[in-house]
């Protein structure tokens, strides 16, 4: 799998999915101890549930939308964090840095052991807002 090509593809997936369903607070390509050479693609959102099966299906239709079969491939699995989740929260915690892709050594709540990551998107809703707001205000400041 070639990464930078799927890369490119989902950041372009996930400008697709901010611009129609809002924006999302996580994606990234998390690469398992456990799981050689199979990314997975975790995700969150406020409007993704976890615990709901339209959720996985919607982002799994916009993965096959977006990347070709052979790029499919290389993925394990669709990964959904609860918005304001203690889960997600630590994955912003670590990764909201990490712009790109980094070596890590990450143990989840469930013990499995991340050891590379791609961060594409990494913002808490709350922090997306705020910086909005901000920049409104600078762009209002600067008209006057």
């Amino acid at each position: 799998m070639n990464l930078d090509s799927v890369v490119i593809k989902l950041t372009g997936m996930a400008k697709k999915i901010e611009a129609s369903k809002g924006r999302l607070e996580l994606l990234g390509l998390f690469l398992r101890d456990d799981s050689p050479d199979l990314w997975d693609i975790v995700i969150a959102a406020p409007w993704l549930k976890a615990d709901e099966r339209v959720s996985f299906e919607y982002v799994a239709n916009e993965l096959r939308e977006a990347l070709a079969d052979e790029e499919l491939a290389g993925l394990s699995r669709i990964v959904i964090l609860e918005h304001g989740g203690a889960v997600l929260q630590s994955f912003l915690e670590s990764f909201s840095s990490h712009a790109g892709v980094a070596d890590v050594h990450f143990v989840t709540e469930g013990g499995a052991i991340i050891r590379k990551a791609y961060i594409i998107v990494a913002c808490p809703v709350a922090d997306a807002a705020a910086r909005r707001k901000t920049k409104k205000r600078r762009r209002g400041k600067a008209n006057l």
